[in-house]
């Protein structure tokens, strides 16, 4: 329900709060969060902001076989 007006990915102040995780985020940090999970749920998801390479970025960094990031 929070994105549903869309977040400001390009300002990077921490002004976004959720009820299910403690702290404060940024709408960027928040669209990684949401793309990360939908790619764990269906790794053919479209969430409307491509982050492709920066997850095999990260994939890479953390090593394939993280659990979870197969």
């Amino acid at each position: 329900m929070l994105g549903m007006k869309g977040f400001d990915v390009n300002d990077p102040a921490r002004k976004y709060r959720l009820r299910s995780l403690p702290g404060e985020f940024s709408g960027l940090h928040l669209v990684c969060i949401l793309d990360v999970g939908m790619k764990l749920v269906d790794p053919s998801a479209d969430t409307g902001f491509d982050l492709s390479r920066e997850y095999e970025e990260a994939k890479a960094l953390f090593g394939a076989t993280a659990e979870g990031l197969t």
